[in-house]
């Protein structure tokens, strides 16, 4: 596999400033450094010969574009080999990066007010939205985290738990951050091993703040309800502290999973039965239960950078070869 990087939209200084700009007015430190990071992970790919490139890497920032709402088209067309082969674009975003899902929203003013009318087929999206719309060509990867997180060998005395927002004001009710969150705490408010809150909830049933890591690492299982987007980080950062998480994201494609077995790291739970989370979790046999963590541990590093974007990379070889034997 040879890559083509259009190494101007990255590597000039003026369009570099652009970047840092917009990642700092809408806190997009993790998405940029995932954008240098891809730049990185195709390096023992990469070819300035445009003629022997299979692929051709476009490093905008498109995450900054759609928080800005401005359409980098002019960008596009600068893209003098779009003839030659398919292209790729790094849409980190929490909603479908081509079509509108039902979990969007819908108001003005927002990311992603518009869609971009140039993204069609020659382009190929390296997603974290791993959803139904996406198209046959898109990669979707594992939000991967930038920091280092400890897996915590302390006693798990915390069933289940979920630090952040309980819920957001611009979602719907039926939204699982609508009022559903909220709804679930008030369930189980007189449960001392489920935890459940914003940082200052927390904080206030704890006696003293705690670190959303510790949260975690003191967690069997750590609920990760879908946002305004299905993925989260949260997910992948239960993973590396050692907790099992729990998917509360209807439409969310687990990716990878031709190479990552998901039902030994994690339980899925349709959004529909959220209230009875805690309940199901408990139905589930203490040796299942124990395997989970176990393999959590044995198999950390699938969760990591380097695995991520070597999983990547090689779906991007396999769709290059069915390509070619068709």
């Amino acid at each position: 596999m040879k890559i083509f990087i259009y190494r101007q939209f990255i590597d000039h200084p003026v369009v570099a400033s652009h970047n840092g700009q917009l990642a700092a007015a809408h806190r997009l430190g993790q998405h940029i450094q995932y954008l240098h990071d891809v730049v990185d992970g195709f390096r023992p790919f990469e070819t300035s010969d445009p003629d022997e490139a299979d692929l051709f890497f476009v490093p905008l920032f498109l995450i900054g574009w759609h928080f800005a709402n401005h359409d980098p088209v002019e960008f596009i067309k600068l893209c003098q080999h779009l003839h030659r082969g398919r292209h790729l674009l790094l849409g980190t975003g929490d909603f479908g990066q081509r079509t509108a899902s039902r979990h969007e929203l819908q108001m003005k003013g927002r990311a992603y007010e518009t869609k971009f009318d140039w993204l069609d087929d020659r382009f190929a999206l390296l997603v974290l939205e791993s959803i139904p719309g996406n198209r046959p060509q898109d990669v979707a990867f594992l939000p991967y985290p930038v920091r280092d997180i400890d897996p915590g060998r302390r006693i798990r005395d915390l069933f289940a738990s979920f630090m952040g927002a309980m819920s957001y004001p611009m979602l719907p009710p039926a939204h699982i951050r609508g009022h559903t969150m909220l709804r679930l705490k008030l369930r189980n408010a007189d449960t001392p091993d489920v935890l459940l809150g914003t940082p200052r909830d927390v904080a206030l049933a704890q006696g003293r703040a705690l670190s959303y890591d510790e949260v975690m690492q003191r967690s069997v299982f750590t609920l990760c309800p879908a946002g305004y987007g299905r993925w989260s980080y949260r997910f992948n950062e239960a993973l590396l502290a050692g907790s099992i998480p729990v998917l509360l994201a209807d439409d969310y494609i687990l990716p990878f999973a031709d190479r990552i077995r998901w039902d030994d790291y994690c339980v899925v739970v349709p959004e529909s039965q959220a209230l009875a989370v805690v309940e199901v979790l408990r139905a589930l046999p203490a040796e299942r239960v124990a395997a989970m963590q176990a393999a959590i541990l044995r198999d950390r590093a699938l969760f990591m950078r380097d695995s991520v974007l070597g999983l990547m990379c090689d779906q991007l070889q396999a769709q290059l070869a069915c390509e070619i034997a068709a």
